[in-house]
């Protein structure tokens, strides 16, 4: 019964938290890295978009790719063959 009292209560000031996982050394972090200036304008399909429009949350609804022939017209050539091939089969696995 005690067990229950317990269950999302915060340990004591005097008592040290005890850590169930290691530290994460912050150089693996990359993806929060985030890219600064307009990284859209490389993608084919958006690179006369403003920062504004891109921004924009019902221009980003109406401009989703929800199937590879979108994919295909937004990056044009900046994918190698064998990345639309596998884009199709993973759409195939798990439409959008």
């Amino acid at each position: 019964m005690d067990t229950l009292k317990t269950i999302g209560q915060r340990p004591a000031a005097d008592q040290p938290i005890h850590h169930l996982k290691p530290r994460v050394d912050p150089s693996t972090l990359s993806h929060r890295h985030l890219l600064d200036g307009p990284f859209w304008q490389r993608i084919p399909a958006y690179r006369t978009i403003d920062e504004a429009t891109f921004l924009d949350h019902t221009w980003q609804a109406k401009h989703s790719i929800t199937n590879p022939a979108k994919l295909l017209a937004a990056v044009q050539d900046l994918v190698p063959q064998e990345f639309y091939d596998d884009v199709i089969k993973g759409f195939h696995l798990a439409p959008m």
